[in-house]
């Protein structure tokens, strides 16, 4: 006869060891179905691309290993750029969360308009991230204009069409 037994979250243990998990009846309401999410940290550069980085939105995304330490800071131009962590999820939905202690005061000045992000063009995350995070299709930030999530520690732009208030064509 095989001992079972049952912890807080439903997951069947036997002999202390893991065996088969079940979903626990507290939380599968909360996320009936699991969607795989890449998360990392990047250094955004405001602007668009066709204006040599000038104007509004996202003009270039690049990965970093560090969140809290620029690797060469003598080069960076901080009214232009910013450290954030961004989401990918399976849909291709993008999230930037920008930790308060690393953004400036003229950043959010100059690119949050009263707590809205304005992105003037498309922009699709690069061939170099998608390929070394595996991240399924072509995930893109589409133009128009997003509300800023104010945390106690970050600011969250959630660049998901049903969070997007109007194009800018």
């Amino acid at each position: 006869m095989v001992k079972e037994k049952f912890s807080m979250m439903q997951s069947k243990h036997h002999f202390g060891r893991r065996s088969e998990k079940t979903p626990s009846p507290a939380t599968s309401h909360l996320f009936p179905e699991f969607i795989a999410v890449n998360q990392l940290f990047v250094e955004v550069k405001f602007g668009i691309a066709s204006r040599n980085c000038d104007n509004y939105g996202v003009c270039q995304v690049d990965a970093v290993e560090n969140l809290w330490k620029a690797e060469n800071d003598n080069t960076c131009n901080c009214l232009q750029k910013s450290r954030a962590i961004m989401s990918i999820d399976g849909f291709g939905n993008i999230e930037l969360a920008f930790p308060k202690a690393l953004i400036s005061e003229e950043i959010i000045y100059r690119n949050f308009d009263n707590f809205f992000f304005t992105v003037a063009e498309d922009y699709q995350i690069s061939n170099e991230i998608i390929k070394k995070y595996k991240i399924s299709g072509i995930p893109k930030i589409l133009n128009g204009r997003y509300e800023i999530q104010e945390t106690t520690g970050f600011y969250i732009i959630q660049f998901n069409p049903d969070f997007r208030l109007s194009g800018t064509n």
